[in-house]
């Protein structure tokens, strides 16, 4: 084989070696969310308020421990469930959740991520349109 082919199959092999050693986009997503996050959004009318801390872990499974206030008052709420990153989209199952009125087993969405930084997390809701934003709690 002339020197020419040989280094064209060596740079091709090199390429392809590369590029299977590339962590995939949503590969890459899903490992910079691991950890916990912080957010606050508004709800329903825009006059309900959630704040919560949102765990992503390495099993693939979350938790979340939050506050909702309206007008007339608050109630505590948590949930729990399986997520992944798909298509660029992160996409959660509900398992269990109190009250369950709030987030019921089963109930499942897929948001666009935006953006994930070292600090911020950035997501479009898929059921609002509305832009949503996390930041990351201090390691």
């Amino acid at each position: 084989m002339p020197l020419s082919k040989r280094g064209s199959v060596f740079l091709l092999a090199l390429a392809l070696t590369a590029c299977s050693l590339t962590p995939s986009r949503d590969a890459q997503l899903a490992k910079d969310l691991l950890g916990k996050w912080s957010e606050v959004r508004s709800v329903g009318c825009r006059c309900d308020r959630e704040e919560q801390s949102i765990e992503l872990k390495a099993d693939r499974t979350f938790e979340v421990v939050g506050v909702r206030r309206d007008a007339s008052g608050s109630k505590d709420y948590s949930f729990a469930g399986e997520w992944k990153v798909e298509d660029g989209h992160f996409w959660y199952r509900v398992t269990s959740g109190k009250p369950a009125e709030f987030h019921a087993p089963g109930e499942e969405r897929r948001d666009e991520i935006r953006v994930v930084t070292e600090w911020e997390w950035v997501t479009i809701e898929r059921t609002t349109g509305l832009e949503a934003r996390a930041w990351r709690f201090p390691k």
